[in-house]
């Protein structure tokens, strides 16, 4: 079942961020091209599949607590950072965002989840503390330091912000 709106379609479709809609079974009921290839996988192999079949086994349970509270209302919405097992068997980290698609009454038996891959921020963070909202860098005197600016002075650098050739 895939939801049919164009304008949803479109955002789905192109965004660069992993998304997938789930039933209150957290079974995959559509998926944009990110989210399948974050995993590894193909379209096929993701629809129909259930989250924790991608998931780590330590983030599974908390998954599978939080989506009936985001499908009742009782949470706005379930953010997290959490583990998937790809294909290949990496780890890799993304965070997430669970939010409830509402029907007219109010009531939801589906929800939708955007995905981020963050391990290489999550490697970083085991080297530098590094804020997980705004990605600033706490320095030895305590002091909170835009990233740029800190690999600036630190390793008289700067961070280039282009495309690679794949992207």
């Amino acid at each position: 079942m895939r939801l049919a709106d164009p304008a949803f379609r479109a955002i789905f479709e192109d965004s660069p961020v992993g998304i997938c809609v789930v039933d209150r079974n957290i079974k995959v009921i559509d998926v944009n091209h990110a989210y399948c290839e974050m995993l590894g996988r193909t379209e096929s192999e993701v629809m129909g599949a259930h989250i924790p079949d991608f998931t780590h086994p330590d983030d599974r349970d908390r998954d599978v607590e939080a989506l009936p509270r985001v499908l009742s209302g009782e949470l706005p919405q379930y953010k997290a950072d959490k583990r998937y097992i790809r294909k290949d068997g990496a780890v890799i980290w993304a965070r997430i965002v669970v939010t409830a698609i509402l029907d007219p009454s109010g009531k939801s038996s589906l929800a939708f989840s955007m995905a981020q891959v963050i391990t290489e921020e999550r490697a970083l963070r085991g080297i530098l503390p590094v804020c997980p909202t705004c990605r600033r860098v706490k320095e030895q005197d305590g002091r909170w330091t835009d990233l740029d600016t800190f690999v600036r002075a630190s390793a008289n650098a700067a961070i280039s912000r282009q495309n690679c050739p794949d992207c």
